[in-house]
């Protein structure tokens, strides 16, 4: 019997695979609020924020020692204390807003009220109006309340983007989770 011839096998083609499509990255996730007023806070919006911050001291305590009649020298510095009060407001109202809507609330009503009171402060003085001298007073005293909220609402932001995200919030603010008794 004769032996078949080998048949022969024909190489594979090469086949040519498609090359996969390109994906575009995908969007980068906004930051979290903290990250984003960290950012705010190191930039020049936080620079006005310390800069007011130590202006409505400064006014502050200026204002306490003028309850001493003999220290004419208090009026002038109280005077100059205010000009830079207002000129820091100014400067502070330029700044980038705070990303977090309501602390950026309080922030504007921290500058409204300080603006006011360096204002009525100026004027008080200049005119020896003591019932300007009081409202600017008074203002200071506001601007100081608003700071205070503001402060509270900016310490409260973590907890609110735990709840942004979906996240538990962690017990005892450390990260770790309370373990069962």
């Amino acid at each position: 019997m004769p032996v078949p011839a080998p048949v022969p096998i024909p190489a594979p083609a090469l086949v040519s695979v498609p090359a996969p499509a390109e994906v575009p990255a995908p969007a980068a996730a906004p930051a979290p609020m903290v990250a984003q007023m960290a950012r705010w806070s190191s930039g020049p919006g936080g620079s006005a924020l310390r800069a007011i911050c130590a202006d409505l001291e400064n006014v502050a305590r200026l204002f306490r020692l003028t309850a001493d009649p003999s220290t004419d020298q208090v009026w002038l510095n109280l005077r100059d204390a205010c000009c830079c009060l207002g000129a820091d407001v100014s400067m502070a109202m330029t700044a980038p807003s705070m990303p977090d809507p309501q602390a950026q609330f309080l922030w504007t009503e921290v500058l409204a009220a300080a603006q006011r009171a360096a204002t009525d402060l100026r004027a008080g003085m200049e005119q020896q109006d003591p019932a300007l001298i009081r409202q600017g007073n008074v203002e200071i005293q506001a601007a100081a309340g608003h700071l205070a909220e503001m402060t509270t609402r900016i310490k409260d932001i973590p907890a609110a983007g735990d709840q942004q995200t979906g996240r538990p919030r962690r017990a005892g603010g450390r990260g770790a989770h309370a373990s069962p008794a």
